[in-house]
């Protein structure tokens, strides 16, 4: 469960970096 909640903040906050 933390792995998967990690990896969706890692996602989250590669769509907000993306122009």
């Amino acid at each position: 469960m933390v792995v998967g909640g990690k990896r969706k903040i890692l996602v989250l906050v590669r769509n907000r970096t993306t122009p």
